[in-house]
């Protein structure tokens, strides 16, 4: 049986229909968007390994501790940004509940990969009595990969070059724990791993991303980078939504996309009311 890893993105939709959105920047980039694009990347990442993931973003802490504990993940991890008063604060921070345990290898084996990937401060390994620590049934981690409060990590954060390289080192930092080597390419058959992807013109279409990604079971978002081109796991899935821009000649390809913002959102907009 493959290893059940549950990926937690910190923050999002709570019950009561508002949003937690979590830390934010100076220019106004949201921590839920940030966490969930990762955790997408990461979950795409460990199912090349040939690992089962659950991607969890909620906004309700216990919703989050139940359905991973329901689901009967062998390890959890949960990914956030950090966010302080002083706009100074710097660097990547792991957390575990304790000092031993598979926990507290778990967080070694991500923050020894993720200081090097970011080239950021090591704010070291910490102990945190946080619920999604706390009330996990199994080993977990959270970890900040930065400060969103400081503008020079807040425009990292909005670069999805950088986004791959946290993203990979936190799917090697839990491959190398569970004794896998992490590979980037599809090792199982050759098969699309992806049922149906969304792919993002920028970050600015994240709002009409996540509206078409809770109508498609909770997808996975990329992305373009700044040369625009586009991420082979999106290439790869089944089916892909184009957000903005032109299309990407996917052979099962749907355009969402107008000549300005406003008009990609009339697209989407139109799409979800079923037009």
């Amino acid at each position: 049986m493959p290893y059940k890893i549950c990926i937690n993105a910190g923050h999002g939709k709570k019950n009561n229909s508002s949003v937690d959105v979590g830390a934010v920047g100076i220019t106004g980039y949201k921590e839920y968007i940030e966490t969930k694009e990762l955790a997408d990347l990461v979950s795409v990442k460990l199912k090349f390994n040939g690992i089962e993931t659950l991607v969890i973003q909620d906004g309700d802490l216990w919703d989050v501790t139940n359905l991973a504990n329901n689901w009967k993940a062998d390890y959890f991890i949960s990914i956030h940004c950090n966010s302080v008063s002083d706009p100074s604060a710097h660097g990547v921070e792991t957390f575990s509940l304790a000092t031993v345990g598979k926990g507290r290898l778990l967080a070694q084996e991500i923050h020894k990969e993720l200081i090097p990937a970011t080239g950021l401060y090591d704010r070291q390994l910490k102990t945190a009595n946080y619920h999604v620590l706390r009330e996990t049934n199994m080993p977990a981690v959270l970890t900040e990969i930065g400060f969103l409060s400081n503008p020079k990590e807040e425009a990292l954060m909005k670069d999805p070059a950088w986004d791959e390289k946290v993203s990979n080192a936190i799917a090697k930092g839990i491959l190398e724990h569970l004794g896998i080597k992490y590979s980037t390419n599809n090792n199982q058959g050759g098969e699309d791993m992806l049922d149906i992807a969304i792919l993002l013109y920028s970050k600015e279409d994240y709002w009409s991303g996540t509206d078409v990604s809770d109508k498609n079971g909770n997808c996975a978002i990329f992305i373009r980078p700044a040369d625009k081109s586009v991420p082979k796991d999106a290439m790869n899935s089944k089916k892909l939504f184009v957000i903005g821009g032109e299309t990407v000649k996917h052979p099962n390809e749907i355009l969402l996309s107008g000549s300005n913002k406003y008009g990609t959102a009339q697209a989407v907009y139109s799409y979800l009311q079923g037009k």
